[in-house]
């Protein structure tokens, strides 16, 4: 019931099911999410988008593809377990991803060493 609305934030997630935002939240607590996973999956959708840009730009389509399948398979993974702790490896990219302008290269390095 509720992975239909996780990448909603809390409060539209909670409109849209017809309860407020206190019951949704006792709700996850009873279900044993103790956050609301929308800004973990919007990261991890932004993070895919910023590996396909670079894949696209860079000529390596191959290396993007693998590492978004990747982030795709953590996120199907998030569905089951929200509080699914994010492996290093994304962690890493991540950062990368947000730290670094991508016409640098550095994701590119970052992509290689998530595929390992």
């Amino acid at each position: 019931m509720l992975r239909k609305v996780y990448d909603l934030p809390i409060s539209k997630a909670a409109t849209s099911l017809g309860v407020g935002v206190t019951v949704l939240k006792r709700i996850c607590r009873d279900m044993h999410i103790s956050r609301w996973p929308y800004r973990k999956r919007q990261s991890l959708h932004k993070l895919m988008a910023t590996v396909q840009a670079y894949g696209c730009s860079s000529g390596q389509p191959q290396a993007a593809q693998s590492v978004c399948q990747q982030l795709q398979a953590f996120l199907d993974e998030l569905l089951e377990d929200p509080d699914r702790e994010m492996e290093a490896r994304i962690k890493k990219l991540r950062q990368v991803g947000y730290s670094v302008d991508v016409s640098k290269g550095d994701i590119h390095r970052s992509c290689r060493s998530a595929e390992t």
